[in-house]
């Protein structure tokens, strides 16, 4: 994306103004373009193959959040929702953002974890040692069953064992790269299987990937400079304390932290519905995260 574009009224054109602001500035092929002047929506035979007991097909808007500096990258942010004022909202934040310095963000780590549970174990403190003397031939057999990921750079990565009332759990982490992987990681763990339960002596529950994603962290952090706030130094001031009183009421208060995580979703579940993604995963693995020291916080 380029930083010469510039987006001041673009919420006052009309549709068609908006669709030729993209085009002008050649930021969107014209293929796309001409889907979005169709208004080509999911075809009724397609969504037959999604789901079952089809009926119809539900619309939603399909709408721009401009100019989001982001690592010093500009991205134009596709969003998909029903409540009117989260375009508006993302939008006003990222030009502000974007005069004081943009979003920085750091990728602490980006695996999966997907898990094994297995039952009636005989001997659980064996079976564990087994586990932990074969985890090498394990790794090479989750990798052996999804092999384009290991030629991409990614794959099964580190296993580890955890014993919990009736179960022995056994947890993979892997690299997934650019995907979400919950099929990739489903088909890995689904082949660990049969040697896990010979080695166990013990059956499988269940082989899954988890939404805990606590080995997919990411920070994203911004600054604002206070003029942005009000022209008036005193109000800008009092603005910017009130809006650390209310990041701090969110990490104390399971009330406020509920309704605080939601206000985060209407932009992240925005995005990954718009980008066809599995937005009821995401929210699960952040939820819980919220949660991770035993009281629900808010998640900024």
């Amino acid at each position: 994306m380029t930083n010469k574009v510039t987006w001041g009224g673009f919420s006052k054109k009309t549709l068609a103004e908006r669709l030729e602001h993209l085009e002008n500035n050649e930021l969107i092929s014209a293929d796309n373009l001409e889907h979005l002047k169709a208004n080509k929506l999911l075809s009724l035979e397609t969504a037959n193959q999604m789901t079952e007991n089809l009926l119809g097909t539900f619309s939603l808007p399909f709408s721009l959040a401009p100019d989001f500096q982001i690592d010093d990258k500009v991205f134009n942010v596709p969003m998909v929702t029903e409540e009117p004022s989260v375009v508006a909202a993302a939008s006003f934040a990222a030009k502000i953002i974007k005069r004081s310095g943009g979003f920085k963000t750091q990728v602490h780590s980006r695996k999966m974890i997907g898990q094994v549970a297995l039952y009636d174990v005989p001997n659980k403190s064996a079976a564990k040692k087994a586990i932990v003397e074969h985890s090498e031939q394990l790794l090479s057999l989750a990798n052996d069953a999804h092999p384009s990921i290991v030629k991409r750079g990614g794959g099964a990565r580190e296993l580890s064992i955890d014993e919990k009332d009736d179960f022995v759990i056994v947890y993979l982490t892997v690299d997934t790269q650019e995907a979400m992987g919950a099929n990739m990681v489903n088909t890995m763990m689904e082949a660990l299987v049969p040697s896990l339960e010979e080695l166990s002596g013990g059956k499988s529950l269940m082989a899954i990937l988890s939404n805990y994603a606590t080995e997919s962290l990411v920070t994203a952090e911004c600054q604002v400079n206070l003029r942005y706030l009000s022209r008036n130094k005193e109000e800008a001031h009092e603005l910017a304390r009130k809006f650390h009183l209310a990041s701090k009421l969110a990490q104390e208060d399971i009330y406020r932290a509920s309704t605080h995580n939601k206000g985060i979703f209407n932009g992240v579940d925005a995005v990954v519905m718009a980008t066809g993604n599995d937005w009821r995963a995401i929210e699960a693995g952040a939820n819980t995260y919220a949660c991770k020291d035993g009281q629900y916080r808010g998640l900024a």
